[in-house]
């Protein structure tokens, strides 16, 4: 069967039944409605997190301390840590904060040793002008930690040009391990290095502590195996990983010479190893606009039990302009696995573009988990399209009570970023609440100019409280999504009507009126409360930023809508449309 999905395509049995939180709602115990935003003081990229033993979480990134739209300069290493409910933990740096020039630009990684000290790893500067891989090691409270390396700081040179760090994970012996790129004239080339705790170079591994193989290319991703054995993984035309011996020599038996490169898949991002030995990388498909995931065997091949011959993709689109990429994979206790990353839509308007965090969950096969959420996936919007909304999640953390953490960034109205982290973590999957048989409908107009496209949706179902509605003036967003009748070619739309902008209460709910109907073409959306017969929910579209599917759809065609910060979910099925043609999809509900 095969695995490359359209995003939502198995959804299983929509059967009625009691609203409860499902896997992928947003932990409205966690910051705002599940999302916290921090300004470091200029603009600031998140790009990599841990989990500390008592729940609080780290983030590193990249800190400018200008603000557009003057130059930038420069990144610093930025961190902030949080307590566990996304308040800035007040112990750490200034205020739950730390900017520092001890790297030239910025952190890309971090880990935690046992004692509580920091290390995060990118670039250090030399006395030449060209960079190696830089450390940083930081004290429990966020100060700079003079015993470690040279003030603080470990930098190391591979063949005079520009090499940078991009990963690093900790050995069970407490040694560190980095990988990264090692600049050779104009080429870059996969990198690594292993540090004794105290961040000096372990002689046994390697030249002198670090070896560069033949593979043009950077590696973003480390995982030490428990023999001792290190996996880089990265991108070196295609998804490209490299096995090393305890000693730092290439391992034969896996891949060719200890290398794997699967040209057919794009840019690698993330890298996880199983129980079983498996390993599991995350990026782009090979057209770059799909999450990819491919699972490889202990000898470095292919695991034909993944996916499709070992390669899982999901698009959030079946057509329309979205870019959708993995940046973080998280292995989950029961084989699952999460990735996260952003969907970026080409808008067809003068606001560009709008991207938002995303997050796809698989089963251990490389199927798309559609009981996740509503619609397949969760998209996390911000705000409104270059209002403060540009989002890209970075990393993903598993907590010990399984929730899941995302770790990027997202823009200003001044069109700085700022940290962002969101975190999800519901309870089992469930039904919707259906509308009442004929009180709901659905038309989809699809005209040659898309400026006409037309949606229009209806649900009128069992008693809605307000308070149901969250509060989207605030915090909860809404998501709207189509799921037609194929089974493995299913989601055929999704849109966002984020919360804030221009949502406002009403007597009985809430009303969003965009006259620019921004970000993805939704507007008016009306919430109305009320007894069974009386509520009332209604999603109204226009213009080509819909993303229209092509019609006609396959019956029966569901339609989902999804609150973002609670457990509440409202579905209408529709299976004898009264119309199904290349223009026109109309229907009232079953």
């Amino acid at each position: 069967m095969s695995r490359k999905f359209v995003l939502g395509l198995v959804l299983g049995a929509l059967v009625p039944g009691v609203v409860r939180a499902w896997p992928g709602d947003l932990d409205p115990t966690f910051g705002r409605g599940g999302k916290v935003v921090t300004d470091l003081g200029g603009s600031a990229l998140g790009r990599a997190g841990l989990i500390e033993p008592d729940g609080r979480i780290v983030v590193a990134g990249l800190a400018y301390l200008q603000e557009l739209p003057g130059p930038l300069g420069p990144p610093l290493i930025g961190l902030a840590r949080y307590l566990p409910d996304g308040t800035l933990d007040p112990t750490f740096g200034n205020g739950g904060t730390v900017t520092s020039d001890a790297l030239s630009f910025g952190a890309y990684a971090i880990v935690r040793q046992s004692d509580g000290k920091l290390i995060v790893a990118g670039s250090a500067a030399d006395e030449a002008g060209s960079s190696g891989f830089g450390l940083a090691r930081f004290d429990s409270d966020g100060t700079l930690d003079s015993t470690f390396g040279t003030a603080g700081v470990v930098s190391t040179d591979f063949a005079g040009g520009d090499d940078g760090a991009r990963a690093l994970t900790l050995q069970a012996d407490g040694k560190i391990v980095v990988a990264g790129f090692a600049g050779v004239g104009a080429d870059s080339f996969f990198a690594v290095a292993r540090y004794n705790p105290d961040g000096t170079l372990d002689p046994s591994f390697g030249a002198g502590g670090k070896t560069t193989p033949d593979l043009r290319g950077i590696a973003v991703a480390v995982v030490a195996e428990p023999d001792g054995r290190i996996v880089l993984g990265g991108t070196a035309g295609g998804f490209a990983l490299a096995r090393y011996d305890a000693a730092g020599a290439l391992d034969p038996s896996f891949g060719s010479g200890g290398i794997v490169v699967t040209a057919s898949l794009g840019v690698l991002t993330s890298l996880v190893r199983q129980p079983d030995g498996k390993l599991v990388a995350a990026g782009g498909g090979g057209a770059g606009s799909s999450v990819a995931l491919a699972r490889y065997d202990v000898d470095g091949n292919l695991d034909a039990t993944f996916g499709t011959t070992g390669v899982a993709e999901t698009r959030f689109d079946t057509e329309g302009p979205v870019i959708a990429d993995a940046n973080g994979l998280v292995l989950l206790p029961d084989g699952k696995l999460v990735a996260v990353g952003d969907d970026d839509t080409l808008l067809n308007t003068s606001f560009g573009h709008y991207s938002q965090f995303a997050l796809v969950r698989y089963g251990p096969d490389g199927g798309l988990d559609a009981s996740f959420a509503p619609c397949g996936a969760v998209q996390t919007p911000f705000g409104l399209a270059f209002s403060g909304a540009d989002a890209v999640a970075q990393a993903a953390l598993l907590q010990a009570d399984g929730k899941v953490v995302a770790v990027g960034s997202a823009e200003r109205v001044t069109h700085d970023s700022s940290f962002a982290l969101t975190r999800y973590g519901g309870g089992p999957a469930s039904a919707c609440a259906p509308a009442a048989p004929g009180k709901g409908g659905l038309t989809l107009k699809n005209f040659l100019e898309d400026d006409r496209d037309m949606l229009r949706f209806k649900w009128v179902g069992a008693g809605v409280d307000r308070t149901d509605f969250g509060d989207p003036t605030a915090t909860s967003d809404y998501a709207f999504c189509i799921v037609d009748g194929t089974g493995m070619r299913a989601f055929r739309m999704t849109a966002t009507a984020p919360a804030g902008g221009d949502w406002q209460a009403t007597t009985r709910g809430y009303n969003d009126r965009n006259r620019y109907r921004e970000p993805e073409g939704l507007s008016p959306v009306k919430l109305a409360a009320g007894l069974a017969g009386r509520a009332r929910i209604e999603f109204h579209g226009r213009g080509r930023n819909l993303l229209m599917p092509p019609l006609p759809l396959p019956a029966p065609v569901t339609v989902r809508i999804e609150r973002s910060d609670g457990p509440q979910c409202w579905q209408a099925t529709f299976s004898t449309p009264r119309a199904n043609t290349e223009r026109e999809f109309a229907a009232s509900s079953d």
